[in-house]
């Protein structure tokens, strides 16, 4: 008997060091929303047009309309847009276009990398979207897609900071 509350002692003095120094976790402190394509557009244009201040977002393809138009809304709204999109892709090129010239900053993704593939935004510094989901019509109506909405400062702060390192490797789109 004496053994196994020696046991447990040690094992509760263990668990309380680990915790005491383990490094910090990045867990989720807000909350998070699956978002499923098809049909995933709604969702995904209400974050959007919920914008105050910012939109970052780092995409491999876009040519959705109804996306494009609310990024033009948010800009009407004084949001601040930003764009990264892969340069390898062909229908990028008209969306660069277009937006563009509906005031919104548009780069290119740095050539360091095989592709930009990535599929997220930043909304306001404190809600990401991030996920398999190309900004596409076939993305949005036909496509299995799968993503997440997570609202959490913490981890907005993690996609915000690699947003501004390919935001400052990009390359101009116009």
């Amino acid at each position: 008997m004496r053994a196994l509350h020696g046991f447990v002692f040690g094992a509760v003095v263990v668990g309380v060091i680990a915790l005491l120094f383990a490094p910090s976790c990045n867990c989720l402190n807000g909350s998070a929303k699956a978002v499923f394509s098809p049909n995933a557009d709604a969702e995904i244009t209400a974050l959007l047009y919920s914008a105050q201040e910012s939109i970052d977002a780092e995409l491999y393809q876009f040519s959705n309309p109804e996306l494009k138009a609310a990024l033009v809304d948010a800009v009407a709204r004084g949001v601040s847009v930003r764009l990264i999109m892969e340069s390898r892709v062909e229908s990028n090129y008209e969306t660069a276009s277009f937006l563009s010239g509906k005031g919104i900053l548009v780069k290119w993704g740095s050539l360091e990398y095989t592709n930009t593939h990535s599929k997220y935004c930043v909304v306001d510094g404190e809600t990401v979207l991030v996920g398999s989901t190309n900004w596409s019509s076939r993305g949005m109506t036909s496509n299995r897609e799968a993503a997440v909405i997570i609202s959490d400062a913490r981890i907005a702060t993690d996609f915000s900071t690699a947003f501004e390192e390919d935001w400052v490797k990009g390359v101009a789109a116009a």
